[in-house]
């Protein structure tokens, strides 16, 4: 505890809140350098090392860094003013900033770094990226979501890739941390924490070092802060940059099929289809090993899970033609097809679930299911979709123009038709070129 305090005391009293030592304490660790990297390292009774902490630790003092506070251009001459602190160089910032971003993707590059890495430390890592983004998106990284694309190898999901074993535990591994970097921007810019401290990566972490900030927050910094979450947002919905705050009605400037929130949207869809596409597929081809099978074809769908989960994170605030897409309506309801009714109807029993309550307590019971828990978040999503800010009739009309009703129906088995997606599932050619926008005022 008191090696961690004199840290902290180190780090408040550093003009970059030791952010250019992390970095270089990260590349001895062999981070950045083609293989190297994190490396898992466990003691006798199964808890995580001492090197894995460090590392973490490091992270965790870069999140905190002037160099990622998200500090307003005039920054340097208010610091000495208002004894925000003593930086000199901003541009000093701007070239940590760079390096950390070449740290990062090149690390989660190498299939065995990736593989190796801690959950907690992969989570601080798409913490770190969101947190880039927020920096330098779109002026100075112009294209964060296909340069990780690129660097994890998972900008098309092959069905192929899960369903053979020598592939299977990196494209997993790969889908995994360009999740947690998803989740990351959602945490951090979309719904970021209500207190300025407060640490996304690590829930855990003692609170009296998570409120120990190297950048105290002016008023200024506050507004520059929110400004720049809102200009991540419209740059995503293909918004110019500067009419964020105009007040004025601006139309977007990048064609809807063409922004970084479709295809961001549309990645999440074709994961859900081909990760459930791909259970399927191998419960239908199971071998007399159907234990090892089961347990592997149920992490596999965890992924869609997961992936549904963080596309309903988004989907209150992408464009409405992208939220009432039927593609992402029909891919929804193919992923409630997959619940088991047995656990659903315990859980509704046991929790008092009318329909009402958070459609989250249904994966509360211990066997629930990869596929309960998919249909959950997939039925969370369509709430997300039906909440959406929208006339009343306008509403309904577009709920019946897509069928929703029916195939709901079909779901439930009043229709006469049963489970519509059953063992048959067929993965569906997931497009957003053919955003037909008309249909909405």
């Amino acid at each position: 505890a008191e090696s961690s305090h004199h840290l902290d005391v180190e780090r408040l009293n550093s003009h970059d809140g030791l952010g250019g030592a992390c970095l270089e304490l990260l590349r001895r660790r062999g981070w950045g350098i083609c293989g190297g990297g994190s490396n898992v390292n466990v003691d006798s009774d199964g808890n995580v090392s001492r090197q894995d902490a460090v590392t973490f630790y490091a992270l965790t003092t870069l999140q905190r860094s002037p160099v990622l506070a998200c500090l307003p251009p005039t920054a340097t001459e208010a610091a000495v003013e208002e004894r925000l602190l003593g930086v000199q160089n901003y541009e000093q910032f701007a070239s940590l900033r760079i390096q950390l971003q070449y740290l990062l993707l090149s690390t989660i590059s190498h299939a065995p770094s990736l593989l190796s890495m801690p959950s907690f430390v992969a989570t601080k890592v798409g913490v770190l990226l969101a947190l880039l983004v927020r920096e330098e998106y779109p002026t100075r990284w112009t294209s964060p979501w296909q340069d990780t694309w690129q660097s994890l190898r998972c900008q098309s999901v092959s069905k192929e890739s899960l369903l053979t074993n020598s592939s299977r535990r990196e494209t997993m591994a790969s889908l995994d941390m360009y999740l947690r970097f998803l989740d990351g921007i959602s945490d951090e810019i979309v719904y970021p924490a209500a207190t300025p401290e407060h640490d996304s990566g690590n829930a855990n972490e003692d609170s009296a070092s998570a409120a120990l900030s190297s950048v105290p927050r002016s008023a200024a910094h506050s507004q520059y802060l929110s400004l720049r979450r809102e200009q991540v947002k419209d740059s995503l919905r293909g918004f110019p940059l500067g009419s964020t705050g105009s007040g004025a009605v601006v139309a977007p400037c990048v064609p809807l099929e063409h922004t970084d929130a479709a295809r961001i949207v549309g990645w999440l869809l074709d994961v859900i289809a081909t990760v459930t596409s791909a259970a399927t597929e191998r419960k239908a081809t199971a071998t007399v090993s159907a234990t090892t099978n089961s347990q592997e074809n149920d992490g596999i769908l965890e992924i869609a899970v997961r992936a549904a989960a963080t596309l309903k994170r988004y989907l209150s605030w992408v464009d409405l033609r992208l939220v009432t897409h039927p593609n992402l309506v029909n891919c929804l309801l193919d992923g409630m097809g997959g619940a088991d009714a047995a656990t659903v109807s315990y859980n509704n029993a046991n929790t008092g679930n009318d329909g009402d309550d958070d459609l989250g307590d249904a994966t509360a019971h211990d066997d629930a299911t990869p596929g309960t828990m998919l249909a959950v978040e997939c039925a969370s999503c369509l709430r997300e979709i039906v909440t959406r800010g929208m006339e009343e009739h306008k509403k309904v009309a577009l709920l019946l123009e897509l069928k929703v009703f029916g195939k709901l129906c079909k779901l439930s088995g009043l229709g006469g038709e049963g489970n519509v997606n059953g063992n048959d599932h067929r993965l569906r050619k997931l497009d957003l070129i053919t955003v037909d926008g008309t249909q909405i005022d």
